[in-house]
């Protein structure tokens, strides 16, 4: 089943990674122990051979079949824990960082030059400049910032943080573009 799901989706734009799953509730490895080493690795072979251009995701519950599917290719992680896990994962895709000035009457998205992928979970810094349309009026705006999808550029992916707009986009505050300086 998994090879068939990796012919048919393997590098569609909508899929985001793949969690490989094997064994336990969830798939999340439980009784792995059971297994030997080759059926371990067969089911693992699944994923490892079939999605090529989605990114993988192993739970770091065995230490055999992270050492296993690490030693294939990179794989990318995840832990779960007690409470919500919402945010505190790294980003596998190169979703661009773009900033949105909106005025009652305008708006404008601004990308900027940031590889997301590079981040890590906890504060994150964005040093670099962005390019203000000589086109765009002088006016009070709100900055709103987004990481948007590379083909619909609008806002794909969810942050944790507060102040997100029903658009995706999130509040950073209002500023002032000046055009006599």
């Amino acid at each position: 089943m998994i090879r068939a799901l990796g012919a048919r989706y393997d590098g569609h734009p909508d899929l985001e990674l793949v969690d490989v799953s094997i064994v336990g509730a969830w798939g999340e490895g439980a009784g792995v122990e059971q297994l030997t080493d080759a059926t371990r690795e067969a089911l693992l072979d699944c994923y490892l051979d079939t999605f090529r251009q989605t990114p993988l995701v192993l739970q770091l519950q065995d230490p055999k079949s992270t050492h296993y599917a690490l030693a294939r290719r990179p794989v990318g992680w995840r832990v779960d824990c007690l409470g919500n896990n919402k945010g505190v994962a790294p980003c596998y895709r190169k979703f661009p960082l773009a900033f949105r000035l909106k005025s009652a009457t305008r708006t404008e998205v601004l990308p900027a030059e940031a590889d997301i992928t590079t981040w890590l979970p906890g504060d994150n810094l964005f040093d670099g400049s962005v390019t203000v349309p000589a086109r765009l009026a002088a006016g009070d705006y709100e900055l709103e910032l987004g990481l948007l999808d590379p083909l619909a550029k609008v806002p794909k992916v969810r942050l944790a943080i507060e102040g997100r707009t029903e658009e995706g986009w999130y509040r950073l505050g209002p500023i002032k573009v000046d055009r006599d300086r």
